[in-house]
């Protein structure tokens, strides 16, 4: 989950109220005036954490909907002070029941879940065509709270399996095909019970086979997403 980011020149901040609606809190970068505050949903009762990225000149939220569903939100980052609206689709996947986690990779936004057996995949969209693709990322083991995010010319998933290990994942920006999960730490190596990976952007080093993760990369922050393997879009 990835509830802060940069925006445009700004710091946004989403979070869910006690009704469930989802807000977008900005404040521009470098200034000391209060966050303000921009309402993105009423009436509907969102059940996950959202997830922010800036993505091109967007502002791009991912959130599991009332419909366990994942739904995107995007906006103009140069549109939200003056109150445009939220362009949303939904129906991507079903059966969620964690947060998503969101990242830009070079052209593309990437949305990292898994779904009720444990599958993890990745749902990306195309900055120039807005069309949405999804991808297989890994299957072997029943996975739970990925973290994705670009690193160097890749992008980059890590998630903890069903017996606390962490497994790191990378795919070349713009390819189709990702690598198998590489074992950082756990039960199976070091006998440490891992949860709630989260990984950053990391300067321009591009991944290469075998991965070598320093050791400061060791497991911080909240846990992410979970979202079946059929998906479909419908837009609003």
């Amino acid at each position: 989950m990835n509830g802060v980011a940069q925006v445009g020149d700004t710091s946004a901040v989403v979070t869910l109220d006690e009704d469930g609606n989802v807000w977008y809190f900005w404040q521009t970068i470098g200034s000391s005036a209060p966050f303000s505050p921009n309402q993105v949903t009423r009436g509907q009762k969102f059940g996950s954490a959202p997830s922010v990225a800036g993505v091109g000149d967007q502002a791009v939220i991912a959130v599991v909907g009332p419909d366990q569903t994942l739904w995107v939100y995007q906006q103009p980052s140069s549109t939200i002070a003056t109150g445009g609206s939220w362009t949303h689709r939904w129906g991507l996947g079903f059966d969620i029941s964690q947060a998503p986690s969101i990242a830009q990779a070079g052209d593309f936004a990437v949305i990292a879940v898994v779904d009720d057996s444990g599958t993890l995949w990745s749902f990306q969209q195309d900055i120039s065509t807005g069309v949405w693709k999804q991808q297989k990322v890994a299957g072997s083991a029943a996975l739970q709270s990925p973290s994705v995010a670009r690193v160097g010319d890749s992008a980059v998933i890590a998630a903890i399996d069903d017996q606390h290990n962490l497994l790191f994942y990378w795919q070349t920006i713009g390819t189709t095909t990702w690598s198998p999960g590489q074992l950082v730490d756990g039960p199976a190596k070091s006998g440490r019970s891992l949860a709630y990976p989260s990984v950053p952007r990391a300067g321009t080093r591009q991944w290469s086979s075998p991965l070598t993760i320093p050791a400061a990369c060791g497991p911080t922050g909240r846990p992410s997403a979970a979202v079946r393997r059929s998906a479909r879009i419908r837009s609003s």
